[in-house]
């Protein structure tokens, strides 16, 4: 991700999101901020983070920004049976429809769902097997809970399970291991 991409999204895609209905758990959120401030607070604590920007076509041939990530690697495993690294998504983003059909864009398959792939062949590209881990944030409601259960098939960490960090578990903790990753991205393959 490069300022030019974070800046983009600032002015282009999130006052869709500020202004969206729905409930969102990146409503308020800055990439500019996100992507330079954030990071630094990870390397403080020796971790590195990934920011990445995924980019869809418009009908011109322009790459807009369509989905923004940012990821912690070689974060422990939510899967506390395995003492393992894993990525952690830290924040994602995906532009909304009618953003995207503002700039021309033919509207994708599930945005939500290609950010997941994109953690998981980031972790396989760290040498971490695709083990990935993410907080679903309170803001995005019951709607989030159920997407990453639901559509993205991820294991949810019972709210009984101690996690691997100094964080109260409240139920809403979810992660995939290297067979569910294995799986998630076979369904992507075709796309690549």
């Amino acid at each position: 991700m490069s300022w030019q991409d974070a800046a983009f999204w600032d002015m282009h895609i999130q006052p869709g999101i500020l202004l969206s209905r729905e409930n969102r758990a990146d409503r308020y959120w800055s990439w500019n901020v996100l992507r330079q401030i954030f990071p630094l607070s990870q390397w403080v604590r020796n971790r590195r983070c990934l920011a990445l920007t995924t980019f869809i076509a418009n009908r011109a041939g322009d790459a807009i920004p369509a989905a923004m990530h940012l990821f912690i690697e070689r974060y422990p495993h939510l899967d506390v049976r395995e003492n393992k690294p894993a990525v952690l998504v830290w924040f994602i983003s995906a532009a909304s429809d009618d953003a995207l059909l503002a700039l021309d864009v033919v509207v994708p398959p599930s945005l939500g769902r290609i950010c997941i792939d994109t953690a998981i062949v980031a972790s396989m590209n760290l040498q971490t097997e695709g083990r990935i881990g993410l907080h679903c944030a309170r803001a995005g409601g019951d709607e989030l809970k159920d997407f990453y259960t639901h559509i993205c098939q991820l294991h949810c960490v019972p709210i009984a399970a101690r996690l691997p960090v100094r964080t109260r578990n409240d139920g809403r903790y979810f992660f995939a291991d290297e067979a569910l990753a294995e799986i998630l991205a076979q369904n992507f393959d075709p796309l690549r």
